[in-house]
């Protein structure tokens, strides 16, 4: 009597190649590094909208920025038979390990907005839709450069509040090892210290290092109320490196810094004859972002487009889920034949 091969090629499947029985849902399931992160709740607003329309099931996740509950929630979403990934990193280091994941369970995986490594998407089912890590870093720079040079080549005294021939400038920044936060702490001072030296002015002068207020408001206001204890601001008697500039990696730290100035009666709304106003700048065009530059008590922004975002990964999500190539019929183009990121442009808004 012949035994059947059957029953034993199904058992070493599920012995071997456990994620080989588990029936794919049909759903994506997407893994948010944080739901209270104000940039991402418009993509992620954005998303659910562009997935309803396209008619995607879809599971949204908050990890409250624990590395170690988002990796439980993808290894549950893939035991669970998700049939897409769509991954906002908690840690930007952690790209590999779930491309490990996805494929080890076949299940394609999109990465978004934190920047991964490009060994995390060395996979034909394997994406990355995002920003020029640098790019806002550029942008803030040039945005500085406009307003604090004249043209006629001289410091505008606007902003050169104590006229000493020099600007006073703090950082708030983000995670040291975040791609984008490490590009916008460099590329905003020395885009605009090039601008300045090619009119022999004086670069930029650091009252202290930057500090590191993880993205949050909260923790801007709290660092620039002390700051503010510190260093003074301009006419500020006994204070002679007065604050002048603050530079800030996303508009919630520029808001948390505008909150504390506003607290020793700085950048109020625009009222005819005050000039008490620190140059503040961030970068993702949020709603209240932009409210503040309109209002006049913050000077600009670098526009991260959430919303075009979001379509992408709505495009790409569908072709996923339907088994093509993650390109079909879309406009879209990897960065390079060897890396499969798609760059989503920034763009800068000021009032100006």
């Amino acid at each position: 009597m012949k035994k059947k091969l059957i029953p034993l090629l199904a058992l070493g499947c599920v012995g071997v190649l456990a994620a080989c029985s588990t029936p794919k849902n049909g759903q994506a399931n997407v893994f948010i590094y944080q739901f209270s992160d104000t940039y991402i709740t418009t993509v992620r607003t954005a998303l659910q909208n562009e997935y309803s329309r396209l008619g995607i099931q879809a599971n949204f996740l908050d990890a409250q920025n624990v590395q170690q509950t988002q990796t439980q929630q993808i290894e549950a979403a893939i035991a669970g038979g998700s049939s897409l990934l769509v991954v906002n990193t908690v840690d930007v280091a952690t790209g590999e390990s779930v491309l490990e994941k996805a494929q080890n369970s076949d299940t394609p995986v999109i990465f978004f907005n934190r920047e991964v490594s490009d060994a995390a998407v060395n996979w034909e089912k394997a994406a990355f839709i995002g920003t020029d890590p640098d790019e806002a870093g550029v942008m803030q720079g040039e945005i500085l450069a406009q307003a604090l040079i004249t043209e006629e080549g001289k410091l505008n005294p606007d902003w050169d509040k104590n006229g000493d021939g020099k600007i006073n400038y703090l950082m708030l920044r983000a995670d040291p090892g975040n791609p984008e936060a490490d590009g916008r702490t460099k590329y905003s001072v020395d885009v605009c210290n090039e601008a300045l030296e090619k009119h022999n002015l004086p670069k930029l002068n650091q009252l202290a290092e930057p500090f590191n207020a993880e993205w949050n408001k909260e923790k801007a206001q709290s660092t620039t109320a002390n700051w503010i204890g510190n260093y003074g601001l301009p006419g500020q008697e006994g204070k002679n490196n007065p604050i002048e500039l603050i530079i800030a990696n996303n508009d919630d730290m520029a808001l948390g810094a505008i909150a504390a100035l506003q607290q020793s009666s700085w950048n109020v709304a625009d009222v005819e004859g005050n000039d008490k106003k620190v140059l503040v700048v961030g970068v993702d065009a949020t709603s209240a972002g932009v409210s503040a530059i309109d209002e006049g008590s913050m000077y600009g922004t670098v526009k991260q487009d959430g919303e075009a975002m979001a379509k992408c990964i709505a495009a790409l999500s569908k072709n996923a889920l339907e088994g093509a190539d993650f390109l079909a019929g879309t406009d879209y183009a990897w960065e390079s034949t060897s890396v499969r990121k798609i760059r989503i442009p920034y763009g800068t808004y000021t009032a100006n």
